[in-house]
């Protein structure tokens, strides 16, 4: 008997029923050949549908009287993103001549030497993002198959797509629960073709998972695709592994990095508002957009998800350096915006009580990098010359080892010394 295919959105639900005739019938439903436990009327019904629930369902069907049984043929179910498209897996050994199925199932068709031109496909829109979930556990390949990624595997299952946009696409196999191979070619009409046709090749070890600089496991990555042209999506167990298995697709634009460091320095004045843009429009324009999240000098901004960062009321606390991390289905981008600095007045306070042998220590605020004086008086007649240096940061310590010889003493600062 031939397999059908079902296509179900995750966590929907699956219905599946059978019709025999006869007397005091009793049924058993299997999951992947193994008995489903109390699933013994002639309908089955599957809830919240996920990974755990793809693969194939048959029933036997017993005459108590005869003794005698019958098994169904074999329904697989699949979650798909677009079920309304009828797309499946596909499996060349699994097909009729016909190439009908009844009312509600999608035909297993073949991916036969002569490549049908009626097999049905996903299009693939700009910014779309994909999936589709099968089980190759009844899966087959014969030995004229193309051994995709030079790999040996045990059921391969194929998916057609067509783009209708121009752009970078890219084809990834998280999700699968088996070890896995992915390999894209254009779609032609002659698997002897397939080899030359060959656009990429993936393979994820679920025990070594290596993530890719697009944030999933690795992927194929197809750029310069133009509208219109079909590509066939080959996914497989490695060295015979059985299971689910998970084609996920996306075509669009890539965000661009901007600047690398050093960042450019923006200075700003303590108070006046500032806004920092992630990148050119390049990065914003991306598709599908991208996500954002800001950091200074490292830390997570709360909140800084915006392709800007606005920094309405700057103080000395908001200066150092500010980079953005932009993430798309098709990577990570750290850009490095700007090392911000913040000027400020300089400001000058004594600390309380006098160190022992009479020293007296000053807290100095300022801008980093600005030249500073300090001077002292015992009177306010004869100033002389303290400190002159330049501020290494906002705020620093200055250590007056001559206070003790007056009980009082008074201190200024300016940015050049005074006349």
């Amino acid at each position: 008997m031939g397999v059908y295919r079902v296509l179900s959105r995750s966590r929907s639900l699956a219905t599946f029923s059978v019709r025999a005739t006869g007397n005091n019938l009793s049924y058993l439903w299997n999951f992947n050949g193994n008995p489903i436990s109390g699933a013994t009327s002639d309908t089955l019904t599957v809830t919240n549908v996920g990974v755990a629930q793809v693969g194939s369902y048959s029933v036997r069907v017993t005459d108590s009287g005869s003794g005698r049984s019958l098994d169904s043929r074999r329904v697989v179910l699949e979650i798909s993103s677009q079920p309304t498209a009828g797309v499946i897996f596909q499996d060349k050994l699994e097909f009729s001549a016909s190439g009908v199925a009844p009312a509600g199932l999608s035909k297993h068709g073949p991916i036969g030497k002569a490549g049908p031109e009626d097999a049905p496909f996903y299009s693939v829109s700009a910014g779309s993002i994909g999936y589709h979930l099968g089980n190759n556990v009844f899966g087959s390949t014969d030995l004229h198959e193309t051994n995709h990624c030079n790999l040996v595997g045990r059921g391969s299952l194929y998916l057609r797509f067509e783009t209708k946009a121009a752009g970078t696409l890219l084809i990834h196999s998280g999700g699968s629960v088996i070890d896995n191979l992915v390999a894209v070619y254009r779609d032609v009409s002659s698997y002897d073709a397939l080899s030359t046709n060959l656009l990429g090749c993936a393979t994820n070890n679920l025990r070594d998972v290596v993530t890719s600089v697009f944030g999933v496991p690795n992927p194929v990555e197809i750029p310069g695709v133009n509208a219109g042209e079909r590509f066939l999506v080959v996914a497989d167990g490695i060295k015979g592994e059985l299971g689910v298995l998970q084609i996920n697709w996306l075509i669009g634009d890539p965000a661009k990095p901007g600047s690398i460091p050093p960042p450019p320095i923006v200075r700003v004045n303590e108070g006046e508002a500032t806004s920092l843009p992630a990148v050119d429009d390049v990065s914003t324009n991306a598709v599908p957009p991208p996500t954002y999240q800001w950091y200074r000098d490292g830390v997570l901004i709360p909140g800084a998800t915006n392709p800007w960062l606005d920094l309405p009321w700057p103080k000395a606390g908001d200066a150092g350096l500010y980079y953005v991390v932009i993430t798309t289905p098709f990577g990570i981008i750290t850009n490095y915006v700007a090392t911000v600095e913040v000027k400020i007045p300089f400001s000058l306070v004594g600390l309380p009580d006098r160190l022992p042998d009479g020293i007296f220590d000053l807290q100095v605020s300022g801008t980093p990098g600005d030249p500073f004086t300090i001077q002292s008086t015992p009177d306010f007649f004869g100033w002389s010359g303290l400190v002159i240096g330049t501020m290494p940061g906002y705020t620093i310590t200055v250590s007056d080892t001559n206070a003790g010889f007056n009980p009082v003493r008074f201190y200024r600062i300016s940015s050049t010394p005074p006349p």
